[in-house]
């Protein structure tokens, strides 16, 4: 998750989402990794139990994707990237599916990950889709000039063009 405290405003990263470019530029602006979760996908739930009294106040806002459109990205990046995991690596879309279904990390990484009680609590839902766009009408709200978001490259090249 990425706060600033003094600007009281929480970014929740949903992974797949658009998400590490806005961490990326957010960070250039003085927004800081904090909580508990060293992967930054801290959950609504989990971040009010950390936050407490915080996580009311704060403006909070986070980025999602279309469901099928999401599976089919962490389908494709998984086999890229998991490549020692034979069942993750080569397994088809629909075994995939079934997987992730089973796994730990399934309600932290979609949008029961953004739910409190079945109910989304940001404040501001940055759509994939018209991810700049959205990114600009946040980056009005919390006083961010000119936000214009970096592309990422693979994970493996580490860089940002």
């Amino acid at each position: 998750m990425i706060i600033n405290h003094r600007n009281k405003v929480m970014f929740f990263h949903l992974p797949k989402t658009g998400g590490s470019s806005v961490a990326h530029l957010l960070r250039q602006h003085g927004y800081r990794d904090d909580g508990p979760d060293e992967n930054g996908h801290l959950s609504a739930s989990d971040a009010l139990k950390v936050f407490g009294d915080k996580f009311t106040k704060y403006f909070k806002f986070g980025c999602v994707r279309n469901p099928w459109e999401l599976e089919v990205s962490r389908y494709l990046w998984t086999r890229r990237t998991r490549c020692d995991e034979q069942v993750w690596a080569e397994g088809s879309f629909k075994q995939f599916i079934k997987m992730w279904c089973q796994s730990q990390y399934k309600d932290r990484m979609n949008f029961d990950g953004l739910k409190i009680n079945g109910k989304i609590i940001l404040d501001y839902v940055i759509r994939f889709e018209t991810l700049q766009e959205d990114f600009n009408t946040v980056c009005d709200k919390i006083g961010i000039p000119d936000p214009a978001l970096p592309t990422w490259l693979p994970a493996h090249c580490g860089q940002i063009k």
